[in-house]
């Protein structure tokens, strides 16, 4: 934590050296049109913009204001002691009279770029080339006079995968855990899996192929699609079709996904969602700090097209979701986002949405066209048994979703979908419900989410 402390310092100190010597005067260094102008002083404690001079224009104690002109504004400041080839979060909260666009870069590259409204956590990651870069804050409004009060800037690294390490799976199978300092009080941001965990009832024999596969239509079959089926029962994650992090996210914070929450074994994928914490008392900020390691598994490539895919899978018992997803550029598709916390409602539904964004996620996102559906489960909750969760991609306009073999809702995106995606199973905090407490973030019979298969057919003319 040490570490993390004084990176946040020094991207502080730098940022309002930058700012002093390129913004106070055009004869004192070069400027920018859209510079910012600060009112105030900054002051770093613990990487926090604490003090803003008596009578200064501010929202609150800890926020420093920057007034808006017809260009926007921005900031930017040389951030040293990085390690190059490491990967960082780049974090920024701001509160703001009216909805702003921002913009997180790093040596002019975007790596965020959304509309955001108050108390906002806004993270972008980028991996350093260097040991010095450039970091640059950009926000604009769709009129001269907005005011925006910056209250927190951050910059911190990524845990790194190390191995040998001595954690195993619960199959026996090594692990790799994120090493010492990374995470809260200088500890790990991942905890290891228990070593002698409650025995896990093994994976039921492989269900016919076609079992919940709709019939296809008129001289049609179905084949499967085997890049991106897997029934999970080896002994080790097949790199050659997955990789266990979303190559272009992080996860939301508070959560971070950690590679070393995910795992194959006793027939199942294994998405473990843990902390390095005690206490939530003992994390400064526990809706924007990252102390929750969670997990993700993504397909290598964005390959996944007009098919049906299925998975069984069992939610965690966490107020987290537990996901099963595809994206593209400009298309999303959320099978379901459940939460298996039975004191959510959502354990209680499937959550069906769809989003198409006009102008493609990243730098120049502008817009999210939703469909949310949700589908009420016959009986129970979420994680009282496994469930089957269909997705049949029929048309660019067409998408069916099932439930346990029956449909369960047809929707029709807000713009066809075409784009091939990535195939994504997740697990990571929606803090509009809340967050998890610790003593279920610590319990292996709460927090895992188990997927037994998934599964992928195509549809290909029927033989004569």
């Amino acid at each position: 934590m040490a570490t993390y402390r004084r990176f946040r310092l020094t991207f502080l100190v730098a940022l309002l050296y930058a700012f002093l010597v390129n913004g106070s005067s055009e004869k004192d260094g070069p400027s920018f049109p859209g510079e910012a102008r600060l009112i105030g002083e900054w002051t770093a404690f613990e990487g926090r913009i604490v003090s803003v001079p008596e009578g200064s224009p501010q929202l609150s104690a800890g926020s420093v204001k920057v007034e808006l002109g017809k260009e926007g504004a921005k900031l930017r400041g040389a951030f040293a002691c990085l390690t190059p080839g490491t990967a960082y979060v780049f974090s920024l909260r701001l509160k703001t009279d009216k909805p702003v666009d921002l913009v997180l870069s790093v040596e002019s590259v975007p790596i965020f770029a959304s509309a955001v409204d108050n108390d906002t956590a806004n993270v972008g990651r980028f991996v350093a080339h260097t040991s010095t870069e450039t970091l640059e804050i950009a926000l604009y409004g769709s009129e001269e006079g907005y005011c925006v009060y910056l209250e927190e800037i951050s910059v911190f690294p990524v845990c790194a995968i190390q191995a040998p390490n001595p954690c195993f799976n619960y199959d026996g199978q090594n692990m790799t855990c994120c090493p010492s300092g990374c995470g809260p009080n200088d500890g790990p941001l991942a905890t290891c899996a228990d070593p002698d965990p409650p025995p896990v009832t093994p994976s039921p024999t492989a269900a016919a192929p076609e079992e919940h596969v709709p019939p296809p239509p008129a001289d049609y079959r179905w084949v499967v699609n085997r890049a991106l089926t897997d029934e999970f029962n080896g002994d080790s994650l097949d790199r050659s079709k997955w990789q266990p992090i979303i190559p272009y996210y992080s996860g939301r914070l508070p959560s971070q996904y950690s590679t070393a929450n995910v795992a194959v074994g006793g027939g199942y994928a294994r998405l473990t969602s843990t902390t390095a914490v005690t206490n939530v008392n003992q994390v400064a900020d526990p809706y924007n700090d990252p102390w929750i390691s969670a997990a993700a598994l993504a397909s290598n490539s964005p390959i996944a097209s007009l098919g049906f895919y299925e998975t069984r899978m069992k939610a965690s018992n966490l107020l987290m979701p537990s996901s099963f997803w595809f994206q593209s550029v400009h298309t999303e598709t959320d099978v379901t986002e459940t939460i298996g916390n039975s004191a959510n409602f959502r354990s209680r539904y499937m959550p069906i949405n769809t989003h198409y964004y006009p102008t493609g996620r990243g730098p120049s996102q502008t817009g999210d066209l939703t469909t949310p559906y949700f589908y009420r489960l016959p009986t129970g909750t979420i994680t009282s048994d496994f469930h089957v969760y269909g997705f049949w991609w029929q048309s660019p306009t067409k998408l069916q979703f099932y439930f346990d073999g029956q449909l369960a809702a047809t929707i029709t995106p807000k713009a066809p979908f075409t784009e091939a995606s990535y195939l994504f199973f997740d697990t990571e905090v929606f803090k509009q419900y809340g967050l998890p407490d610790v003593a279920s973030l610590k319990d292996p019979s709460m927090n895992v989410f188990l997927v037994d298969y998934v599964r992928a057919y195509a549809l290909v003319p029927a033989k004569k």
